[in-house]
Order: C-alpha cells, then structure tokens, then sequence
C-alpha cells in the first residue's frame, strides 16, 4: 500500500478546520469543521480523537459498519456536550468521512459533503452520498447537474456531526482489488477539481505524492475553501 496525504489552508480562509487521520494500514478519515470562533476546529478534532481514540488498538474483524456507525455517534454526542458547556461553540459541527480497510474489503462512515471516492480500471466511483441541499435538490430534479455547478448555496448541509441528537449515520462497504485507489477528501477539494480531474491525477506517474497534486490543483483553481485529501493505493 502505498498512502499519500496533504492539507492546505486554501488561498481565502484564514484558518484551517478541516482534521484528518492516517492510521496505516487501516483506519483514514477526514472531518471538515464549521462554526464561528474557530469552533469548525474544535468540531472536526473531537471527531478525529474519538475515532483514534476508539478504533486504534481493535481487532480489524471489530471494525464493522455498526461500529464505525457507533463510533461517529459518540463523536456527535462529544460535539453537542461540548457546545453546551462553551457558547462560543454554539452550533459548531463537522462533516466526517470515515474508511477502515479490512483484509479484501473495506467499510466505510459518511456525514456531510466530504466524500469517499473509489478508482478501479481507470474509472472513478462516488461511493458516499452528500449531504447537502444541492444534493437533495438534484436528486429531486428541481435542479440539473449543470445548475448544480454554480449552485450558490453549495455549503449548506442537510447533515452534519454535532447538529443534531438524532444523527443518521451513512455506511457502506466494498470489496478490494489489486491495484484499487481510494481517495477520501474535504470539499475544499472536490468544488475546486473535477472528479474527472481527481481520477486523472491518480493515475499518472509523477514523483510527486498524488494528495499533494491534488490539493495543489485545487489551489491553482481558486482555492476557496480548506483542502485535505488522502490517497490509498492498493
């Protein structure tokens, strides 16, 4: 395996609330915070401790989906105990992809518009659903893929960790192949760089680590929005 990752501030924001985690060989996830009073921070570090806090030293065949469910629902609950004792904190919440590679297939945990992509035979494959009204209005069809591009409210969240008791939590799993990549990234990165783009750079040979490149493009881009990225290559 081989694991590549990168995070940058962006080129507009004036800090970085994004948090990510590489625990190799197994567990990679990545939270991108929001709320006022660097509380966006705070968020999505209470979710990275609590899943390497929970996950690190158990047994892989323990890491099934309705762990990694329990695990992201305990960080939800850290989140809201925690905006309760602080008011500066008020409303702060995170999105969270989180993937655990297992021997032959992985699983995976998904809250907000971070995303988990897989690339097999030279394709590219979504493998999480946003959790955004730009999403939910495309599946609606009150808006096509083309609106959708410029949609102006594309940071509004249908779901996110820490905004609710009541979380739903997205898991999945999938099988893995010889040669498979796996990409799991922050907005930042996928409203900067096309998923044609992101597929592209991770099948070129450059020297350069394929996480690096691809938060680079995304500065070239505009840079807009906080940008973590981590590439898996099986």
């Amino acid at each position: 395996m081989i694991i590549t990752h990168a995070t940058d501030i962006g080129c507009v924001r004036t800090t970085n609330e994004d948090s990510y985690l590489c625990i190799e060989p197994h567990i990679y996830a990545v939270a991108d915070g929001m709320g006022g009073h660097a509380a966006g921070e705070v968020a999505s570090k209470i979710i990275i401790d609590t899943i390497k806090n929970r996950l690190e030293h158990l047994n892989p065949d323990d890491c099934t989906e309705e762990r990694l469910r329990g695990v992201v629902l305990e960080a939800n609950q850290a989140i809201i105990n925690a905006s309760q004792q602080n008011s500066d904190y008020n409303g702060m919440g995170s999105t969270v992809s989180l993937f655990y590679v297992h021997y032959g297939y992985a699983t995976w945990a998904q809250v907000g518009d971070s995303r988990i992509y897989l690339l097999r035979n030279g394709q590219i494959y979504q493998l999480t659903s946003d959790h955004s009204l730009v999403n939910e209005l495309l599946k609606q069809r009150k808006i096509t893929a083309e609106e959708a591009e410029n949609f102006p409210h594309k940071n509004i969240l249908t779901r996110a960790v820490g905004m609710s008791g009541n979380l739903m939590v997205d898991t999945g799993w999938c099988d893995i192949l010889e040669h498979d990549k796996f990409v799991i990234c922050s907005d930042g990165l996928t409203n900067m760089v096309t998923d044609e783009l992101i597929r592209d750079i991770c099948y070129e040979n450059t020297n350069e680590s394929k996480a690096h490149k691809l938060v680079r493009k995304a500065i070239e881009n505009g840079g807009k929005d906080n940008i973590t990225c981590i590439v898996v290559e099986i």
